[in-house]
């Protein structure tokens, strides 16, 4: 059998240059970025809402994050935390992309565990400042953290960076609403049977709760939120027109 013949030398190199321009242009274009991922805050809101007190607050969009599963992984009068994960019954970090969580006088953690370890403070939509973290262990968690009314929010990544947890926090920052009820007015009055008694203004929306402070029929109030409470009644967190001072009452006690 007679050997197949050669392609010329010129033509080699020719194809070789050809080749070699085509990978480069592949190299050369951008990576498809990953698509957000929609949170069904609705879902989320119905599972929270009469199981928790703080105010709720959740992000809309998962940032740089295709087909994540979103779910509520703890909740507490004193609040929740949600989980970003992708598979739908993840039960470890592995699985785990990140978490978003509220809770009731936490505190931002502001002391290194290791050299690697990042903390600086940024701002986020609306001028709302927080702290920056990038703790390093087993793996990195890139958190934004930031204190509300009382309450710290933090969104966090695994292994995630500094622009993903801003984008996740400024997410949730983005979409919240001034009051659990949008349609619930601004402007009341506090009411009572007895005229002149004391209207227990409190810390939480609960009988249990610590007495803040007290107000009287017919004193102006603006309703900041509204919740169902542990006894299945509505209650409004209110704030005094004229002190400014806030806190927790009953809805029985409330005239719109």
């Amino acid at each position: 059998m007679s050997p197949a013949p050669r392609m010329p030398q010129k033509l080699q190199s020719k194809n070789r240059l050809a080749f070699l321009w085509t990978v480069s242009l592949l190299l050369s274009l951008p990576l498809s970025a990953l698509a957000d991922t929609a949170v069904p805050v609705d879902r989320l809101r119905s599972q929270l809402q009469g199981r928790t007190q703080v105010p709720i607050v959740l992000p809309n969009q998962l940032p740089e994050a295709d087909a994540l599963y979103s779910n509520v992984a703890s909740v507490s009068p004193g609040g929740y935390e949600i989980s970003f994960t992708y598979t739908p019954d993840c039960q470890g970090t592995a699985c785990t992309w990140g978490y978003f969580s509220a809770q009731r006088g936490g505190t931002i953690d502001t002391q290194p565990i290791s050299p690697r370890d990042t903390i600086e403070s940024v701002t986020l939509a609306n001028g709302t400042q927080a702290q920056f973290t990038n703790f390093c262990g087993a793996y990195c968690t890139a958190q934004a953290s930031w204190i509300s009314q009382g309450v710290l929010y933090s969104a966090s990544v695994k292994n995630g960076r500094r622009e993903t947890v801003v984008a996740l926090a400024n997410s949730a920052l983005q979409a919240v609403r001034p009051t659990s009820n949008p349609s619930a007015p601004n402007n009341a009055t506090l009411t009572s049977r007895d005229p002149g008694s004391r209207i227990n203004i409190r810390d939480r929306a609960s009988t249990n709760s610590p007495t803040r402070h007290y107000g009287l029929a017919g004193d102006a109030v603006r309703v900041l939120e509204q919740v169902t409470g542990s006894d299945r009644q509505p209650w409004y967190r209110v704030q005094f027109v004229g002190s400014g001072a806030a806190g927790w009452v009953r809805g029985d006690f409330i005239r719109f």
